[in-house]
């Protein structure tokens, strides 16, 4: 959500157009996380770490190296209340892409 208020942000305030019915909002700066380094080609990025638990979410704001190693984004599906096919689709393609090749 908060990405897509930071491109919507940016279109307004650029070509003045959004992907949204309607924006309202005085000029403001729009910040990243993103490093600059962060090269995923090339295997260099990194991630955080958060817990999914029936109270909520949980983050330890801690910059870890590597790409994420949990498929919590898929919980966070379901935490979100999306469609039960929506989250069955993302655990058919998180289990291909992470499948053995051999």
């Amino acid at each position: 959500m908060k990405k897509t208020l930071a491109i919507n942000g940016i279109l307004a305030q650029t070509i003045n157009t959004c992907c949204a019915q309607r924006y309202a909002a005085r000029p403001a700066l729009v910040m990243t996380s993103m490093a600059v380094r962060d090269d995923i080609s090339m295997g260099e990025s990194f991630s955080f770490a958060e817990r999914v638990t029936e109270e909520g979410i949980q983050f330890d704001y801690k910059l870890l190296e590597g790409s994420a190693k949990t498929r919590n984004a898929i919980l966070l599906l379901e935490y979100m209340g999306f469609d039960a096919s929506i989250v069955e689709r993302a655990r058919t393609l998180f289990d291909k892409a992470n499948a053995d090749p051999s």
